[in-house]
């Protein structure tokens, strides 16, 4: 497999932990140039703290973080404190960073990775918290878009109920201004909605199989599962079904349609408004995965943490 150019833009949040060592972990196939943050499960200043934690604890500080956008584009603040804890991780600890983070704004350096696909391999975005760098990176610069071959985000629900409200998902809410520019941007885009990550479930023999890797990552990554699993009713890993995707594509199985985010409606603000039928006439924007091979998908998991 041809190692592939990925940005990782997140915000840490025990899924998007998982899907950095996932990442880290496939080094052979992904060449993860660079982390950026923006608030979303938490603020803005805990999410780069946990990224840096993250990488630290992984060894991988050589991999420059940027910190991005401390809020969306026009809603209020909203966060998941409540699913993740306050600190985002459950109160896992993590080790002290010795890196500091870049100076350059996380908006400035995904449209520098997107630039260097202008002249050598294009890249991927990869997105797992709200979309606000990379739609200020899209509105600011779109011609940057032609260094990228596709965008894969976690975020909407296509064809069932929110999980932050009946309406919507918690990362197309949190943003839904992005979410909609980001999904305009004429890119293909890999939807990774709550229709497929509701099937990545969390259950204890899994965590168990983390565990027993016995490093530092692993153990860690066990922790934060553990703490989550404590505070909602089903736990799934939601974000590192995008990782996966880019690895072993036939985990999953999805539809093309055309997808648009409800950025008017007070009632139903950031709603996922998926056409698979094409009654809009308006082509197929998304790849929207709905099937997912769960034993498959948490052997990869499992298998790349241990390569951490």
């Amino acid at each position: 497999m041809e190692r592939k150019r990925i940005w990782l833009d997140c915000d840490p949040g025990l899924d998007d932990a998982a899907a950095l060592f996932m990442a880290l972990g496939a080094a052979d196939r992904l060449d993860l140039e660079g982390v950026s943050t923006v608030a979303g499960n938490v603020g803005i200043d805990p999410v780069t703290r946990n990224a840096r934690g993250l990488l630290a604890l992984a060894g991988r500080e050589d991999i420059p973080l940027h910190a991005g956008c401390p809020r969306p584009l026009m809603t209020a603040p909203v966060d998941a404190a409540a699913v993740h804890g306050t600190d985002g991780i459950g109160g896992v600890p993590l080790p002290a960073p010795t890196v500091p983070p870049q100076t350059l704004h996380a908006v400035d350096a995904i449209d520098a990775f997107c630039r260097r696909g202008l002249t050598g391999a294009k890249g991927t975005l990869v997105l797992t918290g709200p979309m606000t760098n990379a739609a200020l990176a899209i509105v600011r610069a779109p011609d940057m878009l032609a260094g990228l071959d596709r965008i894969v985000f976690m975020g909407g629900v296509a064809f069932g109920a929110g999980n932050i409200t009946p309406a919507a998902e918690f990362n197309f809410a949190s943003d839904p201004h992005a979410a909609k520019i980001v999904l305009g941007s004429g890119l293909p885009c890999i939807m990774m909605g709550l229709d497929v990550t509701r099937q990545a479930e969390i259950t204890p023999a899994r965590i168990t199989a983390l565990a027993d890797i016995g490093s530092p990552v692993s153990k860690s990554l066990a922790a934060m599962m553990t703490a989550y699993q404590g505070r909602v009713g089903k736990p799934v890993l939601h974000d590192p079904c995008t990782i996966a995707w880019l690895l072993q594509p036939d985990l999953f199985t999805g539809t093309d349609c055309h997808v648009d985010v409800d950025c008017e409606s007070s009632l139903n603000l950031g709603r996922c408004v998926a056409d698979p039928y094409g009654a809009t006439g308006k082509p197929a924007n998304a790849t929207v995965m709905t099937g997912l091979d769960a034993k498959g998908f948490f052997d990869l998991l499992t298998d790349c943490v241990g390569r951490v």
